[in-house]
């Protein structure tokens, strides 16, 4: 029985943290955008053009990019469409990666 009772707990616990810890949209497309224009800043450098491209990114992705929050985890995906761009869950991030 107390082998029960603690496993409750520990999955009760790990219910609440992703639920406080989804990541928000902003967060969705920081990251989106900072992977898009990963290949362009050379090798870490913060040149204005990068910038710039984030800033249009990020307040471009609201036409082009859908948020979807299940609670415990969220995505996006293209606007229109089914293909899931990122996923995120405990605060974390992750992009799909695309065979272009």
């Amino acid at each position: 029985m107390p082998f029960k009772f603690q496993t409750g707990i520990v999955l009760g616990g790990v219910t609440v943290a992703l639920a406080l810890t989804n990541p928000t949209k902003e967060d969705h497309v920081r990251k989106l955008a900072a992977e898009t224009l990963a290949p362009y800043s050379a090798e870490g450098s913060d040149s204005s053009l990068v910038r710039i491209g984030t800033a249009f990114a990020e307040s471009f992705s609201d036409s082009v990019v859908d948020y979807h929050n299940y609670l415990l985890f969220s995505t996006t995906t293209r606007a229109g469409s089914d293909e899931r761009l990122t996923l995120g869950f405990f605060r974390f991030v992750h992009v799909e990666k695309r065979s272009d």
